[in-house]
């Protein structure tokens, strides 16, 4: 059962590498916004995987605070890129 986690929480970091490639090299804003929400994503699949596997209930508390913090965040330069459209 812990070679299942394994490969989960390794395709998730494989993920999460790619996507960093993705937020450094983004030719757009809004790239690097969708890339850095992924990321928020798959932080919190990780550590849901990581929470099942350990049975530690405090990492799950951890996902949430990410995944809300992530949405904010994504929520923010969503209003911040309609705003310079606006300008324009």
């Amino acid at each position: 059962m812990n070679s299942v986690f394994f490969i989960v929480e390794f395709m998730l970091a494989v993920a999460i590498a790619i996507t960093f490639i993705r937020l450094v090299l983004g030719p757009t804003m809004v790239n690097r916004v969708v890339a850095l929400d992924l990321m928020g994503v798959l932080l919190v699949g990780m550590l849901a995987s990581e929470a099942v596997r350990t049975g530690e209930h405090a990492l799950l508390d951890v996902a949430v605070v990410i995944g809300i913090t992530a949405f904010i965040g994504t929520a923010a330069f969503a209003v911040l890129i309609d705003r310079e459209n606006i300008d324009e």
